[in-house]
């Protein structure tokens, strides 16, 4: 013996709702020359890549853990 569907429309909150994304690691911002007109745009780029350059090196420089390289 079966249950019968029941007819009603779900209803819930949709919080996958597009444009609303908060970056992260899994959705990183993704900065472009193409998408910059103006000089203080281009200055938000040259920045971006600084700190992405500058975090990188401190990350290698200062967090690097001699003992558990082979």
């Amino acid at each position: 013996m079966t249950i019968p569907l029941l007819e009603y429309k779900p209803s819930s909150q949709n919080q996958r709702v597009s444009g609303y994304e908060v970056s992260n690691e899994d959705t990183p911002t993704i900065y472009r020359i193409e998408n910059y007109a103006f000089g203080g745009e281009v200055e938000e780029l040259i920045w971006a890549a600084y700190r992405q350059l500058f975090s990188e090196h401190v990350i290698l420089k200062f967090y690097r853990q001699v003992h558990l390289e082979s």
